[in-house]
């Protein structure tokens, strides 16, 4: 089975996306450093997946958007693998 997954950075590129008809379902907001009002204009438009990369990004997505999925990502042979 293939998932077709748009892996963002920034609000502006979240926006550009969304406003272009992407499903919020089909986004993963994957900042390192998600800064907080970026946290919570994912959680406006209704994107919940997302990355994290060390703890403290998982406290302050359940601070601020408790009901966000997490998501880990691996690389591996050139491919990603998503695990949810």
């Amino acid at each position: 089975m293939v998932f077709h997954f748009v892996l963002l950075h920034l609000q502006n590129e979240m926006k550009a996306v969304l406003d272009l008809g992407v499903s919020p379902d089909r986004i993963i907001y994957a900042n390192p450093c998600k800064q907080i009002s970026h946290i919570k204009y994912a959680a406006q438009r209704g994107v919940q997946l997302m990355t994290f990369d060390n703890e403290w990004e998982l406290f302050k997505v359940k601070d601020h958007f408790p009901t966000a999925k997490y998501v880990i990502l691996h690389v591996c042979c050139g491919r990603f693998l998503l695990h949810h």
